[in-house]
């Protein structure tokens, strides 16, 4: 009497292996496309939360503290330019000397940096008439005057515009972040 083997042939292995990586193919855009909503959640989310903790920690040190945009490729500047937080940010205390929204070494303490997000392409303050705010400053009592501001963050992959993301920075300077896929200055009057 002869005994069949137990086991898989090979043909039996290369059927299966091939249906898995059909399978794989139709999946992997679905996952591409969750990890850019993430990568732009992420960044958003990011950015609300320091502008939080900037306010907090202007009433925790009874200070000024202020939120710039960083220089490319810096740690310790603010870029001056408006449409640069995509480069990142910084939180430093701020005495209000010479330049007001500008970090002096001298007289001033960094708080926290935050590194340019990963694969986000733009940071786009919207502003009407004008994108002009380089930094917010948080008084001692945790108000930012005349702060009001939009943030649109949008993934660096050419995807939907579902994906990006509206950060609200209300007139006292309370950030607020929208659900995904609002759009615009307008988006932030709700």
């Amino acid at each position: 009497m002869k005994t069949r083997p137990n086991g898989f042939t090979i043909i039996e292995v290369m059927i299966t292996v091939a249906i898995m990586a059909i399978l794989a193919s139709l999946a992997m855009p679905s996952f591409s496309l969750m990890l850019v909503k993430r990568s732009v959640q992420s960044a958003s989310q990011a950015l609300v939360d320091d502008f939080r903790y900037t306010r907090t920690e202007a009433l925790r040190r009874s200070k000024k503290v202020s939120i710039c945009s960083l220089a490319a490729n810096s740690t310790s500047a603010c870029s001056g330019a408006p449409a640069t937080w995509a480069n990142g940010w910084m939180i430093f205390t701020d005495q209000d000397g010479a330049t007001p929204g500008t970090y002096e070494p001298a007289t001033e303490e960094i708080i926290r940096v935050q590194q340019p997000p990963p694969n986000i392409a733009t940071i786009q303050q919207i502003a009407t008439p004008a994108n002009t705010r380089t930094y917010f400053m948080y008084e001692a009592n945790g108000w930012s005057k005349a702060a009001s501001e939009t943030f649109e963050v949008t993934p660096t992959s050419n995807v939907s515009s579902a994906t990006k993301r509206i950060v609200c920075i209300s007139n006292q300077g309370r950030p607020r972040l929208l659900v995904q896929g609002a759009s615009g200055a307008t988006a932030c009057n709700n």
